[in-house]
């Protein structure tokens, strides 16, 4: 499942699909994703851990899961709300 540059996952029966793309270089590690969900999010790290150990592989599970467990989100912009 590559299509792109992007790995792309078919969710359930309805066929839509997660996106994302990941990569790193010495120092650095990033994450793009597009959950089928409607949701997206980027992950910048100023570390990259070879042997997983700091947590890097751990976060981008924790945010879907995260955002997919939001059952009501804003209609409206809240950025003017919280500058």
């Amino acid at each position: 499942y590559y299509g792109c540059g992007w790995l792309v996952r078919p969710v359930g029966k309805n066929g839509k699909a997660n996106y994302w793309h990941n990569g790193s270089l010495p120092g650095t590690c990033t994450y793009l994703v597009r959950l089928s969900i409607g949701i997206s999010y980027a992950i910048l790290f100023n570390q990259r851990s070879d042997d997983g150990k700091n947590g890097d592989s751990a976060i981008d599970p924790a945010l879907g899961r995260a955002a997919s467990a939001v059952t009501d989100w804003p209609a409206e912009d809240l950025f003017k709300t919280f500058k």
